[in-house]
């Protein structure tokens, strides 16, 4: 149910379950990766992305860089 606050907009609070194919909820538990990559500080201050890096090795290897605007 919308409710409008002092300045005239509106708040909208929204609240759901997700449940996983096999109807197990992950409110509050979240989920647990397949496979899990830890970053290290050198690796983010570098820029660099070992989760990324692996999802893409996962996927197949080849990407096509997306155009930077």
């Amino acid at each position: 149910m919308p409710q409008t606050l002092s300045d005239g907009s509106i708040m909208r609070v929204t609240i759901a379950r997700w449940f996983t194919p096999n109807d197990r909820t992950i409110d509050g538990t979240g989920l647990e990766p397949d496979v899990s990559i830890e970053i290290t500080d050198e690796q983010r201050a570098a820029g660099d992305d070992p989760q990324l890096d692996k999802a893409i090795e996962l996927l197949g290897g080849e990407t096509t860089p997306l155009p930077v605007d």
